[in-house]
């Protein structure tokens, strides 16, 4: 991933002006760590920083860093963000970084719900995402039988994707959680062809939401 961590944050300073440099006194939430980029700077930036990760040698792998840098403003879990629905991590952030996890979730608007209902009012979500080009709102199904995208050493990596959204479509599935989305832009990736969309949503205050059909009709 080489300096993609440093690129993503800086990406959304330089366009939508957060997060601040300065950021002690904040919680922030970094659901997706992976081996820790984004988890280290937020912590060097002064904040709070809870990282959950999905897969636990990466979840280690932070811990490790953690330890052995003596990072104590960084707590790492490895843990679903789907286990966040619980009532201890409701209203507890003022920033969320959802980044390179949206496509790779089967419930994105559940996963949304949760990271809403996870901010403070006057909370922020960053949302950074894989993303398709294109006119609407619609998302593009990969699924475990896509092999269509290959790393870097060439062997086919199969269900690692499931929904790519639309630009439109991150914007409308953040709006029907609860965010107020204040900006919503698509970039071109390095790679040609790979699009990634950037969001930022605001949590204004608590509201519910249309729950027909959820998978989790229960959730807050």
């Amino acid at each position: 991933m080489r300096d993609r961590h440093i690129n993503v944050l800086a990406t959304f300073m330089k366009e939508y002006g957060v997060p601040e440099h300065d950021l002690r006194g904040k919680r922030v939430l970094d659901i997706g760590c992976w081996t820790g980029g984004t988890s280290l700077l937020l912590a060097a930036m002064g904040a709070e920083v809870f990282a959950i990760e999905e897969v636990r040698k990466y979840a280690d792998c932070v811990n490790y860093l953690k330890n052995a840098f003596r990072i104590d403003n960084l707590a790492v879990e490895n843990r679903s963000l789907y286990t966040l629905d619980d009532e201890k991590f409701h209203n507890r952030f003022d920033i969320v970084l959802y980044s390179g996890v949206l496509y790779h979730v089967t419930d994105p608007i559940l996963s949304l719900r949760i990271v809403f209902n996870s901010l403070k009012d006057g909370g922020i979500c960053l949302l950074e995402t894989e993303a398709v080009a294109g006119k609407g709102s619609f998302c593009e199904y990969a699924g475990a039988s896509d092999t269509l995208r290959k790393p870097t050493d060439g062997a086919p990596r199969s269900g690692w994707n499931w929904f790519v959204p639309s630009l439109e479509a991150v914007s409308r599935m953040m709006t029907d959680v609860g965010f107020d989305v204040r900006r919503a832009t698509l970039h071109e990736a390095a790679r040609a062809g790979v699009y990634r969309a950037l969001a930022l949503g605001v949590r204004k205050e608590a509201t519910d939401m249309l729950r027909a059909g959820l998978s989790r009709p229960n959730i807050l």
